[in-house]
């Protein structure tokens, strides 16, 4: 089985007593295990598949899919994939308040029992942890925050949470705004095909991903051209298209008419 490591740091720190250092999204066998070390970090393990083992005062526990391993700041880490591998994604928390944060919620170093992992909300801090922007930081956080408190307060046994295309949906919903969000990047985010993605939307929703993700961006487009003056060029760029001149293009295609335009035959309303 091929080995998987994606994971992403904050390029902003230490604003908070306590705030999101990393998230990651890791699929490793027995022979890749991490490196052992001590960190200044809590840390979260949230498995998805196969098992892992990890060691703390003298014992060894077997982490299993949704459960979640918790190493408050200052601990050894020390853990390796079970076989055939350990598919898991994990979290990181740095600052003063970080130890008093997981005690508050009651989330107990080593095991803990959850449920399903929250695939979308691990994303969507993948998705923003890279801004330098105030309010993505906040949306890392408010993400991290409900990530916590899943693991605090456990969904009753059965609880999904939610269908491939209901959690597509969240993760366009969330971040359509963003440039580099596409049919593939939610695929692989999900850790699913982009063509079983695109078929289970389509069953679920009646149409297609693709064109979700587009009514969503073509939507909060004209929304901004009729509410503000923002420059063409900054609205393309606010509402996730890939260039002035293709969201030139579809503003064309879906009213008739270019931005400019559109705004000029319609003072009233645009």
């Amino acid at each position: 089985m091929k080995n998987y490591r994606e994971y992403r740091f904050a390029v902003i720190r230490g604003k908070t007593s306590f705030y999101v250092r990393s998230v990651g999204h890791f699929r490793l066998t027995p022979e890749s295990p991490e490196e052992v070390k001590v960190a200044d970090f809590g840390e979260i393990f949230w498995c998805i598949g196969g098992k892992g083992y990890f060691h703390r005062d003298g014992e060894i526990s077997t982490l299993l899919p949704n459960s979640v391993w918790y190493y408050p700041p200052g601990s050894l880490h020390k853990y390796y994939p079970g076989k055939p591998f350990f598919h898991y994604r994990w979290l990181t928390l740095e600052g003063p308040g970080t130890g008093g944060l997981f005690e508050g919620l009651r989330i107990q170093p080593g095991v803990n029992e959850t449920g399903e992992c929250p695939q979308e909300l691990f994303s969507r801090i993948e998705l923003n942890i890279e801004s330098p922007r105030n309010d993505k930081r906040m949306e890392v956080l408010a993400a991290a925050f409900e990530i916590l408190t899943r693991v605090a307060l456990p969904p009753a046994a059965g609880k999904s949470a939610g269908t491939t295309a209901e959690k597509a949906k969240r993760i366009i919903d969330a971040n359509f705004t963003d440039r580099e969000l596409n049919i593939d990047r939610i695929a692989e985010l999900l850790g699913v095909h982009r063509v079983s993605l695109s078929r289970a939307f389509s069953r679920f929703y009646g149409y297609s991903a693709s064109e979700y993700l587009a009514s969503c961006r073509i939507r909060n487009a004209l929304a901004l051209l009729k509410e503000d003056r923002l420059p063409a060029e900054e609205i393309a760029n606010q509402c996730g298209f890939s260039s002035p001149g293709y969201f030139s293009r579809v503003i064309s295609k879906t009213t008739g008419f270019p931005p400019g335009k559109l705004r000029r035959r319609n003072p009233g309303a645009f």
